[in-house]
C-alpha cells in the first residue's frame, strides 16, 4: 500500500489543529515586547486530517467504520494518538 495521494499521487501531509497561549513579557523599563516567546497552556483540538500536497484530496478518518479504501490512512491517525500518549 502506497502512502500517497489516491487523486494525483503526490505527497500526503497530516495536520492537527493545537490552541496554545503565546506569551511574551515585557519590558519594565522600555514597555516593549520581549523577544522571548514561550508557549503554555497547549490544548489539543479533536481536528485532524490527511491532506494532499498538491490537489483538494482531504480525509479526516474512519467516521463510519467502513473506509477500507483508507485502512492504511486510518493507521496514521493511530500512530499520532501514541505519540501524543508518549510526550
Amino acid at each position: 500500500m502506497k502512502y500517497e495521494c489516491p487523486k494525483c499521487q503526490s505527497q500526503l501531509k497530516y495536520w492537527e489543529e493545537i490552541l496554545f497561549d503565546k506569551e511574551r513579557t515585557i519590558n519594565k523599563r522600555t514597555g516593549k515586547l520581549n523577544k522571548k516567546v514561550t508557549r503554555s497552556n497547549e490544548i489539543e483540538l479533536e481536528q485532524h486530517g490527511i491532506s494532499c500536497t498538491k490537489c483538494d484530496f482531504h480525509y479526516y478518518g474512519n467516521e463510519n467504520g467502513n473506509d477500507v479504501d483508507y485502512e492504511h490512512l486510518n493507521a496514521i491517525f493511530d500512530q499520532s494518538i501514541n505519540e501524543r500518549g508518549k510526550g
